[in-house]
């Protein structure tokens, strides 16, 4: 059960790190709120996102680095 805890967390806070990330690329004409929220936001996602067990963490990356890898080797 810690297992599925963990990993859901991990890439929940992946998730929301990337969002906040994208808010941060937005042009300043289309943004509806200041970015320093953004940066805020990406800061402490990623930092809590290395709370969980490094087993986990470990995986999650592993399998975003994979997913990155298949994406490059098959949209060439």
């Amino acid at each position: 059960m810690k297992l599925t805890w963990g990993f859901s967390a991990f890439t929940v806070l992946v998730y929301y790190a990337i969002t906040n990330l994208c808010a941060i690329r937005m042009k300043p004409g289309e943004r509806l709120y200041p970015i320093w929220p953004a940066y805020l936001g990406l800061a402490a996602c990623l930092t809590l996102a290395f709370f969980v067990d490094w087993e986990i963490w470990l995986t999650g990356l592993g399998l975003i680095i994979f997913g990155l890898a298949w994406r490059a080797f098959f949209n060439r």
